[in-house]
Formats: structure tokens, C-alpha cells, sequence
């Protein structure tokens, strides 16, 4: 049971690592416009609020790789805690003032990362 939570953490990088490409990178193109719903006007105007967006989004995947490459475990148990409850507040926020599929997106899959992290 010991690599569930690794796995989870992985994978809600893995999910940030993707938000920063959309959002840094695929803004104004279909694939972008389509995953957040928007138009290419709206796209246009916020191309650099998106990718500031984006980037933040690459901070929180790139913190949990280095909880998990952490060679002093206590320390990594703590980094990656520290950032997937950020992910997890973030996912509040942005369900709550965008929609609520981010709390499907964002939010579930970090708090049950942390649930992993802090029982298993």
C-alpha cells in the first residue's frame, strides 16, 4: 500500500503539469478554448492572465516532485502536505468562483492524496 500515495501525488502533478501547458501554451487554440469553455476573443484578451495562471500551476507540480525527490523522507512528507493543500484550497477557490468541476479536477484528487499521505 505504500505506493498509493506517491502514485497520487504523481498524478496530481501530472494534472497541474497539464493546466500549466493549456494554460501557458494552448490558451487561444481549440484544445485550450475547449477545456475552459471559452471564445477566441476571450482567449485573446486574457492570453497573459492565462499564462500567469499557468505558471503558478507549474509551481505546485514542480513542489510536489520535490517532496517526492526529497531524499529525507520526513521532510518530503511535509513539502508534498504543504502543496496539496494548496492545490486543495485552490480547487475550493476556483470551484467556487469559476465552477464546480474544478473540485472534481483540482480538490478531490489532492485531498485524497493527503488522506493517502497521512494514513497509508
Amino acid at each position: 500500500m505504500s505506493f498509493i500515495a506517491p502514485l497520487l501525488v504523481v498524478l496530481v502533478a501530472l494534472v497541474h503539469i497539464y493546466i500549466l501547458v493549456l494554460e501557458m501554451f494552448l490558451w487561444t487554440k481549440p484544445q485550450g478554448r475547449k477545456a475552459f469553455g471559452t471564445t477566441a476573443e476571450f482567449a485573446g484578451q486574457t492570453k497573459v492572465l492565462a499564462a500567469n495562471q499557468g505558471l503558478y500551476n507549474g509551481f505546485l507540480a514542480a513542489g510536489l516532485i520535490w517532496g517526492l525527490l526529497q531524499p529525507e523522507p520526513g521532510f518530503g512528507w511535509q513539502i508534498q502536505l504543504f502543496f496539496l493543500a494548496c492545490v486543495a484550497v485552490a480547487g475550493l477557490y476556483g470551484a467556487a468562483s469559476v465552477g464546480p468541476k474544478i473540485l472534481l479536477v483540482q480538490t478531490v484528487p489532492a485531498v485524497l492524496a493527503i488522506l493517502a499521505l497521512v494514513f497509508l
